[in-house]
């Protein structure tokens, strides 16, 4: 029932992330510009995994390609918000590493038919730490603006509240499925919820954008 709600909501959101991104597009920085493709990527995405989730046909395959995309784009784009060039090359660095286990996991180790729960979680163990740096650098700025009407404040949080989650449901799907079906849905239940505020904190991205940065 939950996802039933739940799915059109996040495409709504998305579809508004969308719209905004590209009403700042011309005024954004250098990674905004790069918002406006992803979203329009994202909501195909997602759009064509509610299709197959409705017809009862496995997003395994389509979610094991998108994930790691997903990952290093936020790295990429919240790091381009980091002042410290050590801390940029470190995230790049990773963003590498990253880069290169999942093409190793892919073509030698993964079944892609299944879900892959440890490439899903080296994903969240890259995403998490950059966005710590970020915020540990706002809290040691000089002049520290208020968390809630700082935009990339809410993008930050988004992410966080979707990875942690995550990070403790999606990986421990496949583990679930075989055990306990009723558990699985409870937990996809959870899942969609946390994705519906991540893309409500993106929302508010664009809001204190608009509002506090013109």
């Amino acid at each position: 029932m939950i996802i039933r709600i739940a799915q059109p909501a996040y495409l709504a959101e998305i579809f508004l992330c969308l719209i905004f991104s590209a009403f700042f597009y011309k005024k954004g920085t250098r990674a905004e510009k790069w918002l406006v493709p992803f979203f329009a990527a994202l909501l195909c995405v997602e759009s064509y995994a509610m299709y197959r989730s409705a017809k009862w046909i496995s997003t395994s395959l389509l979610y094991n390609f998108w994930f790691p995309g997903e990952f290093i784009f936020y790295s990429l784009f919240i790091s381009s918000f980091i002042q410290s060039p050590v801390r940029i090359k470190v995230i790049r660095y990773g963003v590498y590493i990253y880069a290169l286990f999942v093409a190793m996991s892919y073509i030698f180790v993964v079944n892609l038919v299944n879900f892959a729960s440890t490439v899903f979680l080296i994903g969240v163990l890259l995403i998490l730490p950059v966005c710590f740096m970020k915020l540990y650098e706002e809290i040691e700025g000089e002049i520290m603006q208020h968390p809630f009407k700082n935009p990339l404040f809410w993008f930050i949080t988004g992410l966080l509240i979707e990875n942690i989650g995550s990070f403790f449901i999606l990986g421990s799907i496949n583990l679930v499925k075989v055990k306990n079906e009723h558990m699985l849905m409870s937990l996809y239940d959870i899942n969609i919820i946390a994705t519906c505020m991540q893309y409500f904190s993106f929302l508010l991205y664009f809001y204190c954008r608009w509002k506090y940065q013109r």
